[in-house]
């Protein structure tokens, strides 16, 4: 999304939807970092009349699934364009 115009579509498993949710994945100190640059909902936001098609989904049970379900949720309050898919199951092989 930060980069729009570069792709004709994208997608995403499981997405990381901000910087706070990749804590539990990540050993680094994550507080250095500006939060709008890792917030994925401020860049298709800030890019909305550039987005290509895109679409995500994540597990019910996957411990990423509130974030991707809030981004889903932000996304349709604002009317930008997008396809989410639940699916069983949770973060594991």
């Amino acid at each position: 999304a930060k980069y729009a115009e570069k792709f004709s579509g994208f997608s995403a498993h499981s997405a990381g939807t901000h910087l706070k949710g990749m804590r539990k994945y990540v050993r680094e100190p994550l507080e250095f970092a500006d939060a709008d640059e890792y917030d994925t909902f401020y860049w298709l936001a800030r890019n909305r009349e550039k987005l290509s098609p895109f679409r995500f989904d994540c597990g019910r049970d996957d411990e990423m699934f509130a974030g991707n379900l809030e981004l889903h949720e932000k996304l349709k309050a604002v009317g930008i364009e997008h396809e989410f898919s639940q699916k069983s199951g949770g973060h594991n092989w």
